[in-house]
């Protein structure tokens, strides 16, 4: 079981929600939290959401059954679906456990959505969208190359040894990229789990946005919704935040 560290959870959220003009009163909002992990926000000393207005969905079974005995009137779900970095043993598209007819006002997923193919996380925040109310916000996180990028090259040559040489020239002009583990970097739509160049399990599995395409593919999905973005992520993340409100 991996119990995560202390973050400040409810301010990415909240600063998140101020950068979109939102003005979402979480002390009363539902909340979905994609890889809740055991329910790190309401233990955020800040926190305002409500036990029994915060659903988690996570793929760690032991921190979803520590977030079921720590807040019993929170709503804690096992998504068993496959990620090459976060859950290698899950299945390949297992659907999200939502409950059909039901809606959120903040449905939110910090840092794990930089380790989703764009075929995947595009399809998910497609589904999502059904589930918020009107003016309800997704906020997801991932790393834009260049905020990102240099960070990466220098902890992991420090700590894993020497990344691919042409990392950063042949990245230059992408729209999105992944580096898996040091060495292979892959530009398809999704990373395939089955045939010759398979990826299934990875220590490390990483996507990169170009700030501009991202929000560009956002709105376009989402043509009805207000996108945001933060040039910058907050000083304790390095990963930045993007935001889908429904406007109707």
């Amino acid at each position: 079981m991996t119990i995560e560290a202390y973050i400040p959870k409810h301010s990415f959220v909240h600063t998140t929600l101020q950068t979109a003009n939102s003005n979402i009163d979480l002390s009363t909002a539902r909340v979905l939290e994609l890889y809740g992990n055991a329910g790190t926000l309401l233990n955020d000393p800040e926190n305002q959401v409500l036990e029994e207005n915060y659903v988690v969905i996570d793929c760690d079974q032991e921190a979803i059954d520590q977030g079921k005995e720590d807040f019993p009137n929170a709503d804690f779900r096992f998504w068993n679906r496959h990620n090459q970095m976060n859950h290698p043993g899950g299945v390949i598209d297992e659907p999200l456990p939502l409950v059909e007819g039901e809606k959120f006002d903040v449905i939110f997923a910090y840092m794990k959505t930089a380790n989703v193919d764009p075929e995947i996380l595009f399809a998910d925040l497609n589904t999502l969208y059904d589930y918020l109310n009107p003016q309800g916000v997704i906020i997801f996180s991932v790393f834009v190359r260049e905020v990102a990028l240099n960070y990466f090259v220098v902890r992991r040559t420090h700590e894993y040894g020497m990344l691919d040489e042409n990392l950063v020239e042949s990245t230059e002009a992408s729209d999105v990229f992944c580096l898996v583990n040091n060495d292979d970097i892959r530009f398809e739509e999704r990373v395939p789990t089955e045939g010759d160049n398979a990826v299934v399990e990875a220590t490390h599995y990483t996507w990169f946005w170009n700030n501009e395409a991202l929000v560009q593919r956002l709105s376009n999905l989402f043509p009805d919704a207000t996108i945001g973005s933060r040039r910058l992520p907050p000083m304790w993340s390095i990963q930045s935040p993007f935001t889908v409100q429904k406007n109707s």
